[in-house]
């Protein structure tokens, strides 16, 4: 099961490069300035907590310094923001057929 979800995070982060048209070294330049803003609000606490929840080769990249802390932040928080909007369309989805499946079992 875990390595199903180090493959999903994987996807993601290389899906959040391509939106950013990140390849390989250049992340550390391409990190969104949205991001980057949001990461600055944050408190030492927080930031731990999102660093703890760095999956794929994210974390590496932050431990070989190819990625200051604020970066794998920013990176981790776009990555997050993601999965949630895609978590929030599984569940208009499911919300909707069970919708339907309540109108045929009512006809």
């Amino acid at each position: 099961m875990e390595s199903g979800h180090r493959l999903d995070f994987a996807k993601q982060l290389k899906r959040a490069c391509d939106k950013q048209g990140i390849k390989g070294s250049a992340m550390k330049d391409k990190v969104n300035p949205v991001y980057l803003d949001k990461v600055k609000q944050l408190n030492a606490d927080e930031a731990e907590r999102i660093l703890s929840r760095m999956g794929g080769k994210l974390p590496k990249r932050f431990i070989k310094e190819k990625l200051s802390q604020e970066e794998a932040l920013a990176l981790q928080l776009e990555i997050e923001d993601e999965q949630l909007q895609e978590w929030r369309d599984k569940v208009v989805k499911l919300r909707e057929e069970d919708e339907k499946r309540d109108k045929k079992k009512k006809d």
